[in-house]
């Protein structure tokens, strides 16, 4: 399930939807923040998409503890966020705040 929300911001949260699933719609979505899973990092799709829809903050969610990350996610998507095209990429831990 995926949520547009809209007041003084406009928000997209895409939930566990694919990247190819918001093609064509990217230039109607001007969003403020795009909040989606850690697999947009991860992928040349998800970046894709983050350019076309070119949000001012990406937040990357459903992250593993740090300390416990035997995938290494946190490793792989902090390295690709090196490289996003966008200027802020958050990655909260389990319970912090991000301002929106």
């Amino acid at each position: 399930m995926s949520f547009l929300i809209e007041g003084s911001r406009r928000v997209l949260f895409t939930g566990d939807a694919t990247p190819n699933a918001w093609r064509g719609l990217a230039d109607s979505l001007r969003v403020h923040t795009l909040i989606c899973p850690y697999a947009y990092a991860t992928g040349s799709a998800g970046w894709h998409l983050v350019k076309e829809i070119a949000p001012e903050k990406v937040i990357l969610v459903h992250f593993p503890l740090k300390e416990n990350d035997p995938q290494g996610l946190w490793d792989a998507a902090l390295k690709t966020v090196k490289q996003a095209p966008v200027g802020q990429v958050f990655i909260p831990q389990m319970g912090q705040t991000v301002s929106i």
